[in-house]
């Protein structure tokens, strides 16, 4: 394949500058958009390189290993190696890229070894020597079988020497290993070696590398460690195969000498490549690039985070599937098994998103696109950008990629100056960039770090302001404003900004009649006065702006005006007029006749008024009052004006005259209404008007009367307690119209002398009138007994606790009369009281029933005391209600069974602890059994009045898990529950009531058997008693004082059944050793005795 060579145009303009902005493409463009072979590379933009972590291998780790690539099936053959402890392998590996690594069981392979030789020789794979001497091989991928072949002459035996496959001539060929610098070559034809003693030729060496590049037909040598001296080399050798002839090359620079390293033939970038290998100081870790033709190695160094540490020995192969080296095992401080891949690729083009200058922008205006250049943070000889550009009016349909010419085949110069764009994109809102990034160096590739484009944005569009849109005028030479516009741009780049405006009689605008150009701006508008006289008739106008490049902005939205400069509106013929919403004003009614364009908008109405006369002559209408206002209607359309600020109780006449928007005043109205303003209602006081004696309840009497029909009235009542001076108690107000009398509880006030009213009346729009009483008139009321009643009591038969609120109110008709309460409870139904509380002045209490015996006989009474004389009361009184403060009853626990209690049938009772009440009141229980632990379904049973119960004989399953619980209640249900517990019920395993002996059956159990224990020490007292004289006659053991007991099978009717065959084992428990007396208290000196019943003896 050889250099990379792209036939291309590269068409350069001269560098350009325009006014406006700039626009970058950096690295956070650089990541998106569209990437071929090309990535983001330290934040610019370049050609993909580098190296990639591809896992651990289910290899073993190991290191002189052969490792080949069969390029028409794309796999790779492993065979070999050795590792860290010494042991030499001969497995045999075939790595896909698509199924991975498969390790392979041929027949008959080689014998493990290591330093060996492995090449794809076209159809099949070559091994030859390493550790286990000089035989040779061949590997069949598809059969999966290894071929001894049996060629002699053959190389003598080696190790780590080079070898490598010459497909034009498909020979292999190799060098090294040995003491001597022979050149063997396998003719793959023929299966035979041949030997070649070449002059010129490389050194004697080991730990060479070497490898075939088929665009130069030339086999390249490189370093390896010298034979005699053992120094790393760093010498460079083509071998011409085909003319058996060894060449030395002298490139200008090459790696560092080192020896087993790796190398080979990149197809996609038509190089060398090589990596690792063992330094003087260590291990390394580079990569090289060498170019046959130009005898250069190449390494265009740039720190790679992601590259690994050095390897020597290690297998490395071209895959051809990803166009990338892949390196396996080798050694750094110790045997490896991971895999590495590295890629560079030569060529590779990136396409930017969609670049719009105007994006996050809501209002927007035209563009221009000026220039693009270009920055490298790095450029290596031989690369290069080639650059193309794409436009788009929408942002989703571009045209083809073009160069500075618009030719597709054309590139822009990648170059710092401004490159001037084509101009067919350059009015387009929208660009695409195309970046072709070369190299014909490897690795060495360019490194763009922004793209900057040079634009110019117009300015937005002017708003208009006068004359507004549909306005009509009358000035044939209109003065024309606008606003300020802007440039997004900045004031820096883009001012001072020129204006252009167009007038027209048709809204195309395809031959304005005026079109003026350059109107530079005011300091706070801009505006233009044409010398231009305009014929009446509907005109339009629009603006536009531009910057100092020469760039329009969008005109405008366009307005319309209509100029006339004669026609008035006709007269009012239909006016009338009432009195008016408020003082001092009337209401007009009248309709608009009509303009001669039919509806106005924001003309002028001017009516004038007299109180003389009637307005119908000019004169009379020049010597009138005038209130004006703005007002829109349409012909015919009837308006309502208020005229205000007139006088009260006066009769006004009215005319009035329209102007239309231009200022055309009509003719004087036909007709001259007249109306009356508000005027003051009347009123006069009939009762009380002096000398009266008022008790109780009476009506307080006024006539009143309005000058203006159909007005109406609120009225209010004023009492004066200081004989008319002042009115300051409110007897009331608002009441309504038509009212002429009011119900007056005189008690509402105290008995006295100087009393008058004064009634106020105020009609609707605010005038007022007021009449009083003549004379003082006198109040004499005795006093009325209070009404007390309870807000809040116990209702009938009502349990209440704590602290109960009681509340009751009062009413009293002398209402000023203040009161004091007394609060009573009695315990026999209110047969009797007494005082819980006496002379308060608040209206409840909190009765704390806890100072109270439990009872269902309290009863409340309350007493109010008026202030009047003489002092009256009144009385209320509760239901009678009950007083309960319960507590639930204390904590308890249940006693037996519980969980490891193994009760028998026969004695299963269910026993806890009395629960206490605090109070004192008696308790009942209520017990619940289940084989649930949630107690559901549970077997209830309730009214205990004894902490136990024993069931009904067998009403419990045998061999199950009970789990119960007890509750306590109160007389007032006040209850508490004890924790749960368990047992099991057995019919195998039972426990003696006190717990000390344990029964567990081990044979099988008659039918209709269960076990019994019974106190011998009752059942059987004239044995026991033998049996106790007789122990104490003994002087070596002494029985205990615990219960005896007697265990038999029994039936449920109480028959006891046989027991001899049973087998049982028997548990004594003892309580805790602290209850023995210390002679005893060791467990080693206590026996379990059983009675001898015949002779009466344990």
């Amino acid at each position: 394949m050889g250099q990379i060579l792209i036939l291309f145009l590269l068409v350069i303009h001269p560098s350009v500058l325009f006014a406006g902005n700039t626009l970058s493409l950096n690295s956070s463009q650089f990541s998106s958009g569209s990437h071929l072979n090309t990535g983001v590379a330290s934040s610019s933009l370049s050609l993909l390189k580098g190296w990639n972590f591809a896992g651990q291998a289910p290899v073993s780790a190991r290191y002189h290993t052969g490792f080949a690539f069969d390029e028409i099936r794309k796999q790779a053959v492993l065979f070999g190696g050795h590792d860290d402890a010494g042991n030499v392998l001969g497995d045999t590996w075939v790595w896909d890229a698509v199924t991975g690594w498969t390790q392979k069981t041929p027949i008959g392979p080689p014998a493990p070894r290591y330093g060996h030789g492995l090449v794809w020789m076209g159809d099949k794979f070559l091994l030859f020597g390493g550790s286990s001497g000089n035989d040779t091989w061949t590997y069949d991928i598809v059969s999966n079988t290894w071929t001894f072949v049996g060629a002699s002459p053959s190389p003598a035996s080696r190790n780590f020497f080079s070898m490598a496959y010459d497909s034009d001539q498909n020979k292999v060929v190799v060098f090294g290993g040995v003491s001597d610098n022979a050149t063997w070559i396998y003719n793959v034809a023929a299966s035979s070696w041949s030997l070649y003693s070449l002059s010129p030729a490389p050194s004697a060496r080991w730990g060479t590398s070497m490898a075939y590049d088929p665009i130069q037909r030339k086999m390249i040598l490189f370093g390896g460690m010298d034979w005699n001296a053992s120094i790393p080399l760093q010498d460079t050798w083509s071998f011409d195969v085909a003319n058996k002839v060894w060449s030395q090359k002298n490139p200008p620079s090459k790696p560092e000498a080192r020896s087993q390293s790796a190398m080979v033939y990149d197809a996609r970038n038509g190089r060398l490549f090589l990596y690792g290998g063992l330094l003087n100081s260590g291990l390394a870790g580079d990569s090289w690039f060498y170019d046959v033709s130009g005898d250069k190695w190449a390494q265009y160094f740039e720190f790679d985070s992601g590259a690994p540490a050095g390897h020597f020995g290690h297998g490395m192969i071209y895959d051809m599937n990803n166009d990338q080296a892949m390196v396996f095992g080798g050694k750094q401080d110790v045997a490896v098994q991971s895999v590495w891949r590295y890629h560079f690729r030569s060529s590779g083009t990136w396409i930017s998103d969609s670049i719009d200058a105007w994006s996050g922008f809501s209002t927007t205006a035209p563009i221009t696109w000026d220039t693009l250049s270009t920055f490298f943070s790095s450029q290596p000889v031989a690369t290069d950008v080639l650059l193309q550009l794409s436009c788009s009016d929408d942002g989703t349909a571009y045209d083809a990629f073009r160069g500075p010419d618009g030719s597709p085949n054309t590139f822009y110069l990648s170059s710092s100056t401004p490159q001037a764009i084509w101009s067919g994109c350059r009015s387009h809102r929208y660009l695409k960039l195309r970046a072709q990034l070369l190299s014909n160096d490897p690795p060495g590739r360019p490194r763009v770090s922004e793209f900057r484009f040079g634009y110019d944005r117009a300015p937005y569009a002017p708003s208009l302001s006068s004359p507004g849109n549909q306005s009509r005028i009358n000035d044939s030479t209109p003065l024309f404003r606008w606003n300020l516009t802007s440039d997004q741009d900045g004031i820096f780049t883009d001012s001072p900004l020129l204006y252009q405006i167009q007038v027209d009689s048709y809204s195309l605008f395809s031959a304005p009649i005026i079109s003026e150009e350059n109107i530079p701006a005011g300091s706070s508008d801009v505006s233009f006065s044409t010398g231009t006289i305009l014929p009446e008739g509907v005109w339009y106008w629009r603006v536009r702006a531009k910057d100092p490049a020469g760039l329009y902005g969008f005109w405008s939205s366009t307005y319309s005006l209509t100029l006339d400069t004669h026609t008035p509106p006709s007269a009012v013929t239909q006016l009338s007029a009432s009195i008016g919403s408020g003082n001092g004003s009337i209401s007009l009614s009248w309709t608009f006749p009509g303009d001669d364009k039919g509806r106005v908008d924001n003309g002028m109405y001017r009516i004038r008024f007299s109180s003389v006369a009637a307005l119908l002559t000019e004169t009379d209408w020049s010597q009138a009052q005038e209130q004006s206002g703005l007002f829109s209607a349409d012909p015919g359309e009837a308006l309502q004006t208020l005229v205000t600020s007139l006088k009260d109780n006066s009769t006004y006449y009215f005319a009035v005259k329209t102007e239309d928007e231009l200022g055309n005043l009509s003719p004087l109205s036909t007709v001259s209404p007249f109306a009356l303003t508000n005027a003051s209602p009347t009123v006069a006081l009939v009762f009380p008007d002096g000398g009266e004696v008022i008790q109780r309840i009476i009506s307080i009497n006024w006539n009143d009367s309005d000058p203006n029909p159909g007005d109406t009235q609120l009225k209010a009542l004023n009492l004066s307690t200081d004989g008319g001076t002042s009115f300051s108690v409110l007897i009331a107000s608002d009441l309504p119209t038509g009212t002429t009398f009011y119900a007056w509880d005189s008690r509402m006030i105290p008995n006295g002398s100087n009393y008058r009213i004064r009634i106020d009346v105020v009609d609707q729009r605010g005038l007022s009138a007021s009449d009083t009483s003549n004379g003082n008139f006198s109040v004499d009321n005795i006093n009325e007994a209070p009404i007390v009643q309870f807000s809040t009591a116990p209702s009938t038969g009502e349990n209440i606790s704590g602290l109960f609120n009681v509340s009751w109110g009062v009413s009293d008709p002398n209402t000023l009369d203040t009161h004091t309460y007394d609060l009573l409870l009695s315990s026999d139904s209110g047969s009797t009281f007494s005082h819980l509380v006496s002379g308060i002045t608040q209206t409840s209490y909190a009765l704390n029933t806890r100072n109270y015996p439990n009872l269902s006989t309290y009863r409340l009474k309350v007493v109010a005391f008026d202030s009047g004389t003489p002092v009256l009361t009144g009385t209320a009184f509760s239901p009678v209600f009950s007083i309960v403060n319960s507590s639930a009853p204390l904590s308890f626990r249940l006693l037996k069974p519980l969980q490891e209690d193994f009760p028998t049938i026969f004695d299963l009772k269910f026993v806890w602890e009395a629960a206490v009440d605090p109070e004192g009141d008696p308790v009942t229980y209520t017990l619940e059994y289940s084989t649930r632990s949630d107690l559901n379904g549970a077997t209830g049973v309730s009214g205990i009045s004894q902490p136990q119960y024993t069931p009904p004989l067998n009403s419990l399953e045998m061999d199950k898990n009970y789990f119960w619980q007890v509750t306590a209640q109160d007389p007032f249900v006040k209850k508490t529950s004890s924790t749960q517990e368990s047992f099991r019920l057995s019919k195998t395993k039972a426990k003696s009531s006190d717990g000390s002996l344990q029964v567990e059956v081990l044979s099988a159990l008659p039918s209709q058997s269960f076990l019994k224990f019974e106190n011998a020490n009752v059942s059987d007292q004239d044995l026991m008693n033998q049996a106790e004289l007789d122990s104490k006659a003994q002087r070596l053991f002494k029985p205990l004082s615990y219960p005896v007991w007697r265990l038999k099978l029994q039936d449920l009717m109480g028959s006891v059944l046989p027991s001899d065959t049973l087998e049982a084992r028997l548990t004594y428990t003892l309580p805790d050793q602290k209850s023995l007396s210390v002679t005893v208290s060791d467990k080693s000196l206590l026996k379990v005795a059983v009675l001898n019943e015949v002779r009466g003896r344990w």
